[in-house]
């Protein structure tokens, strides 16, 4: 069969149960561009504002489906613009493809027209990167991308597919779907967990990472609630519990409940699933000793690089978390669990973490948060990217399926608006609430464009308190006082929507506020917006401003 090299690109990912791809279009790529639209039944594609945008959308998807998220690029601008992409997705070990069109093939080399040394420029982020050379080894080298992308750790593939090759035909056969490679526990592995677990006094069982599904969490629940372990997420992975799970004792990260690292510091075995203790959950590598800590380890990853990063583990398992679960799940019950009546006390001194405090301001944004759990549809996803206000969501709001966070933990600035058209793309059912700050918004917010476009099912928060709030409180913890390049000047947020044709309503006050939710919440008709005004005095929902300048700096 002839075909050309960009049909043969198209194909494959289409064999491989691709039904979406996110882009800009570019001249680099037009060959592709032209298979793309031949195949639109078969494969939607997203046009997209700015490469960050599409990067963000394509890493959204390879989060949420496990599949790898496509981007296609232009060379130059439109690679170097896609690489935020590129790097959350590789941070997590979310699968990505980064289609990039590059000059003619024999002219690499000349300082061409946007000309980029895609290995030298990816090289130090993406998971692998491949240049095609010859058109008939597309099938392979897109099938071999794939591969790489979704098998043990997953991680982004970067392929740089020169524009004349793109035209080439060749003739190829098609390949067979790739199908993701995966390690298991070995029984030895299980046998010296349990004689691990029977010895512990306080043991830990901490969640994180990718490559989770319906079924994992599920078995996570079952083994924590059969050995009656308290459980705990790394940062930003709440959504792998159900918030209201009686184990659950809340999650590490910024803000995380002083009684939670006491207990994570006087625990004697932490059960690693997934997770890594990093400089997030470990507040700088300073909550536990480097690299053997007086805890016990068991850490369980997709692959050995993802295990040992900085804790020395006493049992490393390679395995998918299913496959784990599974395993555990399948070991006998403890007769006594010495440890049970703590994990009550710890969930009840997380309640009362969780609880909101008061404060003399107009919307209090720890209810608000709080309330808005038991508003919205259970399913609902939501989608943020970084900065204090995330700090509210990740305490206060309640969790209760998985698949319903979309959160990078390299906490990227402009993840939310994007990140919530890819979610409402591919669950067009389903309520998708994005969340942003007034700075982190408009790293983005171009992406409303691409939300009206497709009448996405969206309801957009702006959190506008004026501020580059995380730098902010930084300052005020090292240099109190003395705050300087962190104000903002924002537009109007409600008429910047309005221009885009969208609903939207700006608030002040609690009641402005549940006046404008509840029919935002029940539309379901297309994308709308609520700017929420707050007062900048309010920084994190620990204390105020005020509160931080009276304490010593660390």
């Amino acid at each position: 069969m002839s075909i050309t090299g960009a049909h043969a690109l198209v194909e494959t990912l289409i064999l491989n149960g691709i039904e979406r791809a996110f882009c800009v279009p570019g001249e680099s790529y037009i060959a592709v561009l032209d298979e793309l639209r031949s195949a639109r039944d078969a494969i939607e594609l997203v046009v997209c504002r700015q490469e960050g945008g599409a990067a963000f959308m394509a890493e959204a998807y390879g989060r949420m489906t496990g599949r790898p998220g496509v981007c296609l690029v232009t060379r130059g601008p439109g690679a170097t613009n896609a690489a935020i992409g590129v790097f959350s997705a590789a941070q997590e070990g979310i699968p990505m493809l980064l289609i990039v069109g590059q000059v003619a093939h024999q002219n690499i080399g000349r300082g061409a027209f946007q000309e980029l040394d895609v290995a030298t420029f990816f090289g130090g982020v993406a998971k692998r990167v491949i240049e095609i050379n010859h058109p008939a080894r597309v099938p392979e080298l897109i099938g071999r991308a794939i591969d790489v992308a979704i098998s043990g750790r997953p991680g982004p593939v970067v392929v740089s597919f020169p524009e004349d090759l793109q035209h080439q035909v060749i003739t190829a056969i098609a390949a067979p779907p790739i199908q993701p490679a995966f390690a298991a526990p070995r029984a030895s592995d299980m046998e010296l967990m349990v004689q691990l677990i029977q010895n512990a006094a306080r043991p830990m069982l901490v969640l994180g990472g990718s490559g989770w599904s319906p079924a994992a969490t599920a078995a996570a629940s079952a083994f924590a609630e059969t050995f009656r372990m308290p459980v705990t997420t790394s940062f930003r992975k709440q959504d792998l519990i159900d918030s209201d799970n009686p184990q659950y004792i809340g999650s590490l990260g910024p803000g995380a409940d002083p009684e939670l690292v006491s207990a994570l510091q006087t625990a004697d075995l932490l059960l690693l699933a997934g997770a890594t203790l990093g400089e997030v959950e470990t507040a700088g590598f300073t909550r536990l000793s480097v690299p053997d800590p007086a805890q016990q380890i068991i850490q369980v990853g997709p692959e050995p690089s993802a295990l040992q990063q900085a804790y020395r583990a006493v049992l490393a398992i390679v395995s998918d978390t299913v496959s784990f679960f599974d395993a555990a799940n399948a070991l006998p019950a403890l007769a006594e669990v010495p440890w049970a009546a703590e994990t009550v006390s710890q969930r009840e001194r997380y309640l009362a973490f969780r609880a909101p405090r008061k404060v003399n301001t107009e919307i209090n944004m720890g209810a608000f948060w709080s309330g808005l759990a038991d508003q919205l549809p259970p399913n609902t996803l939501l989608t943020m990217g970084a900065g204090n206000y995330t700090h509210w969501i990740l305490r206060h709001f309640h969790f209760r399926r998985f698949g319903t966070l979309l959160a990078p933990i390299c906490a990227p600035m402009g993840y939310a608006v994007p990140a919530a058209v890819a979610a409402s793309r591919q669950f067009p059912d389903r309520l998708v609430v994005s969340c942003s700050g007034d700075g982190c918004f408009l790293m983005n917010g171009q992406e409303l464009a691409t939300a009206a476009h497709y009448s996405a099912n969206i309801l957009f928060l702006v959190i506008n308190n004026g501020l580059y709030g995380s730098v902010r409180m930084h300052q005020e913890l090292r240099y109190p006082g003395r705050p300087y390049a962190t104000g903002l000047t924002n537009p109007d947020f409600a008429a910047l929507a309005a221009s885009y044709g969208l609903p939207s309503a700006s608030v002040t006050t609690t009641a402005e506020l549940t006046a404008a939710l509840d029919p935002m919440i029940t539309n379901t008709t297309g994308p709308r917006l609520i700017e929420i005004r707050t007062d900048p005095e309010e920084i994190t929902p620990a204390g105020s401003i005020n509160d931080i300048r009276k304490k010593p700096a660390n």
